[in-house]
């Protein structure tokens, strides 16, 4: 995982530095200079969301009917199609999932693109073309 261009181990708290495996989850980071323990000279950043539980987002449709999705941050939007299938009978291969004004990617996980608990998805259907 990187978070500002740090990488970030699952489930381990940073130091600049050196890593500790002892933290109990990533919903806070703390980041210290090197030579100094974390109690002294520490940055605190808290994570909007923590990255290894499940979350709740919602997938709206164009008939306005909203579709509740337990996901993981790391699932793939393949796989949160695959869900929508699941409750809504269509096809992934005829959803196009749209966030913040973008197609999302099939490729992607929900984490790359900033999905959070509480997000709202929007599902468009695509038309087969052909003349």
């Amino acid at each position: 995982m990187i978070l500002s261009g740090l990488f970030v181990e699952p489930k381990t708290r940073a130091f600049l530095g050196r890593w500790s495996s002892k933290a109990k989850a990533l919903s806070k980071l703390v980041l210290c200079p090197y030579n100094s323990p974390p109690t002294t000279h520490a940055w605190t950043c808290y994570l909007p969301f923590d990255p290894f539980v499940k979350m709740i987002i919602k997938v709206k449709t164009l008939t306005g009917k909203e579709i509740e999705l337990d996901i993981d941050p790391d699932d793939k939007i393949s796989r949160i199609k695959e869900k929508v299938e699941e409750q809504s009978g269509v096809p992934p291969p005829q959803q196009r999932l749209i966030f913040s004004g973008r197609q999302m990617v099939d490729e992607k996980t929900a984490a790359e693109l900033n999905i959070v608990a509480g997000s709202v998805l929007h599902l468009v259907l695509a038309l087969r073309g052909g003349y």
